[in-house]
C-alpha cells in the first residue's frame, strides 16, 4: 500500500530504517529465545517484574507482612527465610498513616538500622484512576536517582476510590494503569487488597483482578498465626504455605507495636489431610474428577499445598475408597457410579 513500508525480520523497514515509536517493536523466534530468564525479587514469593496481589480479611496483618517485606527487600534482609535482592522500595500507605511511624519503629528496634536502607513512603492515597494522579506518580518517580524496584499499594481499596471493584471495565482500567507504572519503574508492584465475604473465594471484587496479576497470596489469621498461601504463581509453581506470628515490640516512650516472624505451622496429621482430599473428592458426586481437577480444588483450600496434596495423593490413589474409571477420572467409592471398573 502506498505510504506503507514493510518491516523485515531484522526489525528494519523496506527503506533501512529502525522502527519508529509509533509501531509496536516485533521480535523473530531466535530473538525472543535470547530474552533473560526470569529472577526473582523474593525467593519463591516474588519474581522480578511482576504485578503481585496480596490479599485477605479485615485483621489478617495484610500491612504487617506487606511492610515486612517491604523493609527486607529496601535493606536486603531475608524475608522470614526468603532470599531477596537488595532494592528501593516505595511503599504508599493510602490509609493507617498514623500506625505506619510505630511499626517502622518495631522493625527498626528488631533488626536494627540498616545503613543501607532504601525504603520510601507516600502518606496519601494515589487514585490508580486517576489519569492525573497517575501521572504525577510518575513524575515523583522520576526525581529518584535510581527507581524503586518495588511499589506497594497499601491499600488497593483506598486507591481506586470511586470505582466499581466489581466492574471488569473499571477494574480494567486500574490495571492498565498499574502496568503503566511498573513498566515506568521496570520493577514490581504490590497490590494489598481485602478478600471477599467468602475469603476461601479469592478477593474483594472482580475475578479480572485475580487472573491479570502474576502472583496471587492469600493472607489468613487464625488464633495466633497468620499463614500466606499461594494462590498463583504465573510462572512458576506456587511456593509452600508460610507460617507466620506477631511478636510484640517495645518501641520506647510507653508504647510497643509489632512485628511478624516466622512460625511453626500447626500440627495436621497425615490422616486429616488425606480424610479433606477424600470429602473433596466426594464433592464432585458421581461426575467424578480427573486428577488435575482435584488438585486444583484441594490446594484451594488452606490447609493442603500442592507439595503435601501430591504426598497425599500417592498413597490414596491406590486405596479401596478411590476407583479410577475408564475415563480418567477419580470416584470416591461411596458416590461412584455403578461397577465402575477399577484400572
Amino acid at each position: 500500500m502506498a505510504g506503507k513500508h514493510k518491516v523485515d525480520a531484522s526489525g528494519q523497514d523496506e527503506r533501512g530504517r529502525k522502527q519508529s515509536a509509533r509501531v509496536f517493536p516485533v521480535y523473530t523466534a531466535v530473538d525472543t529465545l535470547k530474552l533473560p530468564d526470569p529472577d526473582e525479587l523474593v525467593e519463591e514469593v516474588l519474581p522480578e517484574g511482576g504485578v503481585g496481589l496480596l490479599y485477605g480479611s479485615a485483621g489478617a496483618c495484610k500491612t504487617f507482612t506487606a511492610l515486612d517485606l517491604a523493609f527486607s527487600v529496601a535493606s536486603g534482609r531475608e524475608f522470614v527465610g526468603h532470599a531477596v535482592k537488595r532494592r528501593p522500595v516505595l511503599f504508599i500507605a493510602a490509609e493507617g498513616q498514623l500506625g505506619i511511624k510505630q511499626r517502622l519503629s518495631a522493625l527498626l528496634q528488631e533488626h536494627g538500622t540498616p545503613a543501607n536502607l532504601v525504603l520510601f513512603f507516600i502518606l496519601e492515597p494515589i487514585q490508580l484512576a486517576d489519569v492525573d494522579d497517575v501521572e504525577k506518580l510518575k513524575r515523583t518517580l522520576a526525581e529518584f536517582d535510581v527507581p524503586p524496584a518495588l511499589i506497594i499499594f497499601d491499600t488497593f481499596h483506598r486507591c481506586t476510590s470511586g470505582v466499581d471493584e466489581n466492574s471488569s471495565k473499571d477494574i480494567g482500567i486500574v490495571l492498565n494503569h498499574v502496568e503503566a507504572i511498573r513498566k515506568t519503574i521496570n520493577g514490581n508492584i504490590l497490590l494489598v487488597h481485602h478478600s471477599g465475604k467468602d475469603a476461601s473465594k479469592g478477593a474483594r471484587g472482580s475475578s479480572a483482578l485475580d487472573g491479570a496479576v502474576d502472583t496471587l497470596i492469600r493472607c489468613h489469621k487464625s488464633g495466633d498465626l497468620i499463614e500466606l498461601h499461594c494462590k498463583k504463581q504465573k510462572d512458576a509453581a506456587p511456593f509452600d504455605p508460610i507460617t507466620l506470628k506477631l511478636k510484640q515490640v517495645d518501641i520506647g516512650g510507653g508504647q510497643s507495636s509489632c512485628v511478624i516472624e516466622r512460625a511453626s505451622p500447626p500440627a495436621r496429621s497425615q490422616e486429616n489431610r488425606e480424610r479433606d482430599i477424600l470429602n473433596i473428592l466426594a464433592g464432585f458426586g458421581s461426575a467424578g474428577a480427573r486428577h488435575g481437577e482435584l488438585k486444583r480444588a484441594c490446594v484451594e483450600t488452606p490447609d493442603i499445598s500442592p507439595s503435601a496434596f501430591d504426598r497425599a495423593w500417592r498413597e490414596l490413589k491406590e486405596s479401596p475408597v478411590v476407583e479410577k474409571g475408564p475415563d480418567d477420572h477419580y470416584y470416591y467409592r461411596a458416590a461412584a457410579n455403578d461397577n465402575q471398573d477399577e484400572t
